[in-house]
């Protein structure tokens, strides 16, 4: 396998030294932090047999220089720079070792095979010819997808999408679920299930917090809902989600964003802080961790209980949009601040939404469900782009995760069931909610592949439907999406408040809705006398409309006066009375 000079292993910042101070930090790590994934063979994690140096320094070329210097070499030798070998210390493996078990257990083998464009040319550290024309050299093999134009002169050109390929990007990709199969299962049916139970003890969502995500009152709880509210839960939860008054379970609020959160929902937003590019150029965890606090708190008091960040993607090019929201190029230094970040979120009551899951890597024609397409070969996408995800679930224990707009491969990444159930749940324990990036359009087809390879809450303003709710399958994904849900959200900061005895949770309808509909009502009642009127004066000569008029001249000038009077009261009244109540309704 391909190995790189160096990797980052761990860092660590010293307290502010004066003139002649010192002070001793100590770096741990782990292995697997050094392994490297071989998709070819082993199809693992796996460390080689041999020797492993470890080198202290300032930077990546510091440690490169004093392995050097370790090994014997000088500049005579071509070294930029001097090393210091007393900087480095060795440890040996005396056999291959595979890193092939999951944090959960599971074998750990490849996922996205099929998301390399076959015999497609990749970047190589022994070939770095490879960035001549202008990027990437394609081969000319229609199996890997592409075809190579070329001029008169045999220089490479642009690089053409095959029939096959287009065919299979239009469809929506190498699809990972086949809804045929899905429907075939022998999933439980409608009669296998309880709607709208009504016990005389109802549970309600605060009683279960604390409870294990596997005890058997989740099932008691969900039986008190409608299939309709799993339905809207799941498809219409864009900037939070609703509220269910058969579980009392409160209208929440998800808020973006990286550098702050912007409640632009409530307007009530938090402080806006530095961009997140900017905190990892520190190089100070502590910073991060406090960060986190004071995310943590300006969640408490927006009454935000979902944050969509932290963002976790890499910086692949210094030309990426979205290079201000995301940490660094390194994996590693992007998942310890992403991890550092989540635990003190979450020890707040906030659960985050970790994004943009994965390769997110432009923003130029980035649309709903796969604009952008996405090609890497498995050890990329380990090694690189998935890492600082990993340690964002496995040590900072993320409650959510937000997916990505790109495909990868030619599969949506909320179709994508490799990465969402085998990688993220399967090998690394998430056990969160799946949430989309905004869509305001989706085809059927895709909103059921999405829930069908573990999708849980769609983030969207509107409803967008499965073509079926009431498929078996669909029934069985539903209850397992909520489950998820009302777990992570029984045990945050959305349950505040609730639960005692002197606190009545009121859902009801809100106020700006019985406005909403009084208004209608009144325009609707002018309108229709409004006809009345035109048709009454339609049937009258010349000599009754202008009687009729005389006659009502001076009735209409006493009705306007109190009209206007009215109009002023109502005001007065909205914004004395009703105005708080609906800032209240907004929040609950």
């Amino acid at each position: 396998m391909e190995k790189a000079s160096v990797v980052l292993a761990g860092y660590a910042k010293t307290r502010e030294l004066k003139p002649g101070e010192s002070e001793t930090v100590t770096i741990s790590f782990a292995l697997k932090d050094i392994a490297s994934y071989d998709f070819k063979q082993n199809r693992t994690w796996i460390l080689d047999a041999g020797t492993y140096y470890v080198a202290a320094g300032h930077d990546a070329h510091d440690a490169v220089n004093h392995i050097l210097a370790a090994k014997g070499y000088s500049a005579s030798d071509g070294m930029t720079g001097s090393g210091n070998a007393s900087l480095t210390g060795t440890f040996r493996l005396d056999a291959l070792r595979l890193l092939d078990t999951a944090a959960t257990g599971e074998k750990v083998t490849n996922q996205f095979e099929r998301d390399a464009l076959g015999d497609a040319v990749y970047l190589s550290r022994s070939d770095w010819k490879q960035m001549d024309d202008n990027g990437l050299r394609y081969s000319t093999s229609e199996v890997a997808g592409l075809s190579k134009n070329t001029d008169a002169a045999g220089t490479a050109g642009t690089a053409v999408i095959s029939d096959v390929l287009s065919a299979d990007f239009a469809r929506g990709g190498a699809d990972s679920v086949d809804l045929s199969e899905l429907a075939a299962q022998p999933f439980p049916s409608k009669e296998d299930y309880v709607y709208g139970a009504q016990p005389e003890t109802p549970l309600t969502l605060v009683s279960m917090k604390g409870k294990a995500y596997d005890d058997p009152q989740w099932e008691e709880l969900i039986n008190q809902t409608k299939l309709s509210e799993q339905h809207i839960l799941f498809n219409n939860s864009g900037y939070g989600t609703k509220a269910i008054e058969a579980i009392q379970k409160p209208k929440t609020f998800e808020c973006d964003g990286p550098a702050g959160i912007s409640n632009f929902i409530t307007g009530k937003s938090g402080f806006g802080y530095a961009r997140t590019i900017t905190l990892a150029a520190t190089w100070n965890q502590e910073l991060a961790k406090e960060f986190g606090t004071l995310i943590g708190e300006d969640a408490i008091n927006t009454r935000t209980a979902g944050w969509y960040a932290p963002a976790t993607n890499i910086h692949r090019s210094p030309f990426s949009g979205r290079n201000f929201e995301y940490f660094s190029e390194d994996p590693l230094q992007s998942g310890l601040i992403t991890a550092a970040i989540i635990r003190q979120v979450q020890s707040k009551g906030a659960y985050v939404y970790m994004k943009h899951f994965a390769l997110n890597d432009q923003e130029t024609n980035r649309g709903a469900y796969g604009q952008v397409a996405v090609f890497s070969q498995e050890q990329a996408i380990r090694e690189i782009y998935l890492k600082p995800f990993q340690m964002g679930v496995e040590d900072g224990g993320a409650h959510g995760i937000m997916l990505a707009m790109n495909r990868i491969g030619t599969t949506w990444t909320g179709n994508h069931e490799p990465l969402l159930q085998h990688v993220a749940r399967g090998e690394w324990g998430f056990d969160g909610i799946f949430l989309t990036d905004y869509i305001g359009s989706m085809d059927t087809s895709m909103i059921d592949k999405y829930l069908a390879a573990g999708g849980d809450l769609i983030l969207s303003t509107n409803e967008l439907k499965l073509s079926d709710v009431k498929q078996n399958w669909c029934r069985a994904y539903l209850r397992n999406a909520m489950h998820r849900v009302l777990y992570q959200q029984a045990n945050s900061l959305a349950v505040n408040g609730l639960g005692g005895e002197d606190i009545k949770f009121e859902v009801g309808t809100p106020i700006y809705r019985i406005a909403l509909w009084t208004l209608t009502g009144l325009l609707a009642i002018y309108l229709i006398y409004s006809v009345i009127r035109m048709i009454q004066y339609g049937r009258m000569s010349a000599q009754q409309f202008a009687d009729s008029r005389e006659r009502t001249k001076k009735a209409r000038m006493v009705k306007n006066t109190v009209l206007c009077l009215v109009l002023l009261a109502l005001v007065i009244v909205f914004f004395v009375v009703y105005f708080p109540l609906l800032q209240k309704a907004f929040l609950m």
